[in-house]
């Protein structure tokens, strides 16, 4: 993960020339997938439940990534320091929602297949 990468480099001071600028999660499509969602995932409401458990995770490492990438622009040219340490909290922040997303994705996704399959 990008993200992992660039908090090593911020701990071991490697980081001095790039400060990576990060792309926000796509969530449009959650919601265009609600709008005609087959009645067998309609009719559990326990997969729902998970689904919407994952676009709220999206929605707030959207939010955790549209704030460090404020602080990144305002303090670019600031002491290297405060800026190292500023984004060395937001990758702290990150890492955990990331890992959560990842290890629920592929159950939904299992669960998904499993209900869909013909």
């Amino acid at each position: 993960m990008l993200l992992k990468t660039e908090a090593r480099d911020l701990e071991d001071d490697r980081n001095r020339g790039r400060v990576n600028s990060l792309e926000r999660m796509q969530t449009e499509a959650w919601t265009l997938a609600f709008l005609d969602l087959p009645t067998q995932v309609l009719s559990d409401t326990e997969l729902l439940g998970d689904v919407e458990t994952l676009l709220a995770i999206c929605r707030r490492i959207n939010a955790d990534l549209d704030a460090r990438e404020r602080f990144r622009l305002q303090h670019v040219l600031a002491d290297h320091r405060f800026l190292t340490d500023g984004l060395s909290r937001f990758a702290a922040i990150l890492i955990y929602p990331q890992e959560d997303l990842i290890s629920r994705v592929d159950l939904v996704g299992e669960e998904l297949d499993e209900l869909l399959r013909p």
